[in-house]
């Protein structure tokens, strides 16, 4: 793992390996994830069961270059399962 300070927030970038898996933003009684996707793997995130407005959000979400942001903010226990979820995809993704 790597760690910075920016915008008020650690960041931790999650690896496996080198496989870059997303962000992790700790802020003031919070974090968040971030992960990045490509628009091919956009057929894998709508089969996901996770929150729909998760989905939503990413939908409307503005790309980075190829890259498409889904950012889940962990506030409950039903984020944690959902960041739970992306991950096992990320993990199976090329």
């Amino acid at each position: 793992m790597e760690f910075y300070k920016d915008g008020g927030a650690w960041l931790c970038k999650m690896l496996l390996k080198k496989k870059n898996m997303g962000w992790i933003a700790v802020f003031d009684g919070y974090f968040s994830v971030t992960f990045y996707f490509l628009e091919r793997h956009l057929e894998a995130i709508a089969e996901l069961e996770i929150s729909e407005q998760i989905k939503e959000d990413f939908c409307k979400a503005k790309a980075h270059g190829k890259l498409l942001p889904m950012r889940i903010i962990a506030a409950d226990s039903l984020a944690i399962k959902d960041i739970a979820i992306v991950i096992q995809l990320k993990k199976g993704l090329k």
